[in-house]
């Protein structure tokens, strides 16, 4: 990881940003499934058992609502931590491009003949 380059680290961030957005919202899809799951499942539990009649399928059902709840729970904790991962994602792009406006401020203010013909790539590059 010593040798990424500035080209390097922006297709990196460009990555990791493509990545967590597709990551999140499918687990943001998948909590919203959980959190309704665990919803209807913890209602059929309260009408089976006012009905008194099967009290291991209430446990059960009951139980399963309370999974679905810790699994929700899980996926808004690890969705937290991808939210963060992507704020300083977007500060890692500013800065990427605040330091690529540095580079043409230098290069700007420079006294050495000849640097204005030197191909803007270059600085970029690899």
């Amino acid at each position: 990881m010593s040798d990424l380059t500035h080209t390097g680290f922006v297709r990196a961030i460009k990555k990791l940003d493509s990545e967590t957005q597709k990551v999140g919202a499918v687990l943001e899809e998948r909590a919203r499934m959980l959190k309704e799951i665990g919803e209807d499942t913890a209602a059929v539990a309260e009408m089976i058992g006012e009905m008194r009649i099967d009290t291991p399928t209430v446990e059960e059902c009951r139980s399963l609502a309370v999974e679905c709840g810790a699994l929700n729970e899980g996926y808004a904790k690890f969705l937290n931590h991808l939210h963060d991962v992507q704020r300083v994602s977007e500060v890692m792009r500013e800065t990427a491009a605040r330091e690529d406006g540095a580079i043409q401020e230098a290069v700007d203010a420079s006294n050495i003949q000849g640097v204005h013909d030197i191909d803007r790539l270059w600085f970029k590059q690899d």
